[in-house]
């Protein structure tokens, strides 16, 4: 049997006009069909594909472990900048924990000793010397790391943070690129979570946290994909990642 035809606006078994969409007595879009219509998919979409995630599987799982309060939340959209999220948060931007990944190298003169948010070194060439996903294709297992929590748009100088882990066996570090901390952990940088990271690449000898901070009494960390992020207190932080507080200037 073929497929009935269309039934024309205003014939016999058409939806009347005062129904239609948008009409008084219409049946109000569900929020599912309004973010269909707007080409954006689902809030109960956005939550099973984080749910499926297994980057967001990884942060749920080391919370679950450290015995954590704080657990995974999906966002209603994903924020554009630092205070977009903290807007939709309801929180200072320096509530925000920016969670850097820093290669153990040896002493370089001429490796970046900085980044700002986004990546981007603040001097030295670019690209900057081999290391991190570059050893990795050269066979090694592990690349060793230290990880840095600090406030959003803190700077963070990578010859500071070998001073303040020198002490932990620390002698020489620099900033991760791009590329290699999606290569290292699957998290593009902005994403990148202070706990649940992959060990069988990455070895992440010592984790830095700012006590900056701790003048915060709720932090706000991202949980490794886009519109996710993790609520925590600045002592459960260090708890959940062994992490040694020291002051970044």
């Amino acid at each position: 049997m073929s497929p009935p035809e269309a039934v024309a606006a205003g014939a016999p078994g058409a939806t009347p006009p005062e129904v239609a969409a948008g009409a008084p007595g219409a049946t109000p879009p569900t929020p599912s069909t309004a973010a269909a219509a707007e080409g954006l998919p689902a809030r109960d979409d956005v939550v099973a594909l984080a749910d499926a995630d297994p980057r967001t599987t990884r942060v749920r799982q080391a919370l679950a472990d450290a015995g954590a309060e704080a657990d995974v939340v999906v966002l209603d959209h994903v924020a554009r900048s630092p205070e977009d999220l903290a807007d939709e948060l309801g929180v200072p931007v320096g509530a925000l924990v920016r969670c850097h990944l820093l290669l153990v190298e040896e002493e370089d003169p001429f490796a970046p000793t900085a980044t700002r948010y986004g990546g981007e070194p603040d001097e030295g060439p670019w690209p900057p010397p081999a290391g991190g996903a570059e050893r990795r294709a050269a066979g090694d297992a592990e690349v060793p790391a230290v990880l840095v929590l600090a406030p959003q748009r803190r700077r963070v100088r990578a010859t500071d943070v070998a001073g303040a882990a020198s002490g932990l066996g620390v002698t020489a570090v620099r900033a991760a690129t791009p590329h290699e901390v999606l290569a290292l952990t699957g998290c593009a940088p902005e994403d990148l979570p202070p706990t649940g990271l992959p060990t069988d690449v990455l070895r992440v000898d010592v984790v830095l946290v700012d006590t900056a901070l701790g003048d915060h009494a709720v932090l706000w960390a991202p949980a490794g994909r886009p519109g996710t992020a993790m609520s925590t207190s600045y002592e459960e932080l260090l708890r959940i990642t062994l992490g040694h507080p020291v002051e970044l200037s």
